[in-house]
């Protein structure tokens, strides 16, 4: 499995990419913020990252920040709340699908540091194209398994 799929990360991407094509009401800009606290005071300190990662995950939170401000500084704390409560309530069906004992801390502790180690020496875009990559990947299998399950027009009629 890569626990990268997992990560807080990519669910705030997404939430952030839904919100700023006025697919969701709700800013992830709390969240955000509060990322960017935990990239600073972490990144630096994983000898197992490259500085050129480290300075585009920074970079890329600055950026993202940005972007939500111009559209809107409410910090909807009540819906980044729920919405972190629905990330975890996501990671216990994963368990209870995978029998994977994970949580929010084992997951960006210990999971996501053996991601680091294996891929101690590639670079910021490096990073973004593989993870996204599987992300990506992972929404296909999802999808074809839906679309096998369901049934075509043809079949219906």
């Amino acid at each position: 499995m890569n626990y990268q799929n997992l990560a807080y990360c990519r669910f705030l991407h997404i939430w952030m990419t839904l919100y700023l094509l006025n697919l969701s009401p709700y800013s992830p800009i709390l969240s955000f913020y509060l990322t960017f606290i935990f990239h600073l005071l972490n990144l630096f300190n994983n000898k197992y990252i490259s500085l050129n990662k480290i300075y585009g995950l920074i970079l890329s939170d600055i950026i993202i920040i940005i972007l939500l401000n111009l559209k809107s500084n409410k910090l909807h704390i009540f819906d980044n709340i729920i919405m972190f409560i629905f990330y975890n309530i996501l990671l216990l069906i994963y368990n209870f699908i995978y029998h994977d004992n994970i949580n929010i801390v084992t997951l960006h502790t210990e999971k996501l540091k053996n991601d680091d180690i294996k891929y101690k020496h590639e670079n910021y875009f490096q990073y973004i194209f593989r993870i996204w990559n599987y992300v990506f990947n992972t929404l296909c299998i999802i999808n074809n398994k839906i679309n096998n399950c369901l049934p075509t027009i043809d079949e219906i009629h």
